[in-house]
């Protein structure tokens, strides 16, 4: 099954200050989870909702088994800072 990735606009936002290296890397795990959204390594919050880590860097989403993923980020964040 191919699910839909979408990425709310606060993602979106909160984005502008990460590298843009690192940015793509993200950018690419994301993108990942249209074909497989539970990846090995990744740590489940709660029923549907999960946290990749990307280097220094996660993001939250939510998998809708009916087809669709929402990127549920209130921002990326960088591990260890908050």
């Amino acid at each position: 099954m191919i699910y839909t990735v979408t990425i709310r606009p606060a993602a979106n936002r909160d984005a502008k200050g990460i590298p843009k290296k690192i940015l793509q890397k993200i950018d690419d795990a994301i993108k990942e989870l249209a074909t497989e959204p539970r990846p090995a390594g990744i740590e489940q919050l709660e029923p549907n909702t999960y946290r990749r880590r990307v280097g220094e860097y996660r993001f939250v989403y939510v998998v809708n088994d009916a087809g669709m993923l929402p990127v549920c980020v209130p921002g990326v964040m960088r591990v260890g800072v908050g």
